[in-house]
């Protein structure tokens, strides 16, 4: 998970993330050591997650910096069971399980096109469908426009 902000020229993350599942198994690391790897090389991440109520705590927390961009979606129907990170050509897969943790990096240009086009897809029509999921600084802010990494 390094990798994201070691190699990453383009300084963006698209991340549809088992916030749940990531603060249970890799909460004192990401406090630690990846946030403010992340925040000192100002990369900015955009995360789709289920609205549990600890993730929205969660993201609560990491939006302060100004380079964390989340829109919630149903946990009911849509659970996630894995953080998908897209950035500079390359897919990171994680897994949260009590049976163990797996994680594995595809590089290659056209899979990860195809996944930000998901993302930007699934962005585009939750921000319409589940603006009601938002906590109420979104609701304000009509979840404004942001950067778009689609190219």
């Amino acid at each position: 998970m390094t990798d994201a902000i070691e190699d990453n020229p383009e300084k963006s993350i698209l991340c549809f993330s088992d916030v749940e599942g990531y603060a249970q198994h890799l909460s004192g690391w990401n406090k630690k050591f990846y946030t403010p790897k992340r925040e000192e090389k100002k990369i900015f991440e955009k995360v789709i997650a289920p609205n549990s109520p600890k993730a929205v705590e969660v993201m609560a927390s990491l939006e302060k910096s100004g380079l964390t961009e989340t829109l919630f979606i149903d946990h009911s129907l849509f659970p996630f069971a894995t953080e998908i990170n897209v950035y500079n050509n390359k897919i990171s897969i994680v897994t949260f399980s009590e049976k163990g943790l797996i994680g594995v990096i595809i590089e290659n240009r056209e899979i990860c096109e195809t996944l930000k086009s998901i993302f930007n897809l699934t962005w585009n029509l939750s921000r319409k469908y589940y603006q009601n999921l938002q906590p109420v600084k979104a609701k304000k802010e009509n979840i404004a426009e942001t950067q778009d990494f689609s190219e």
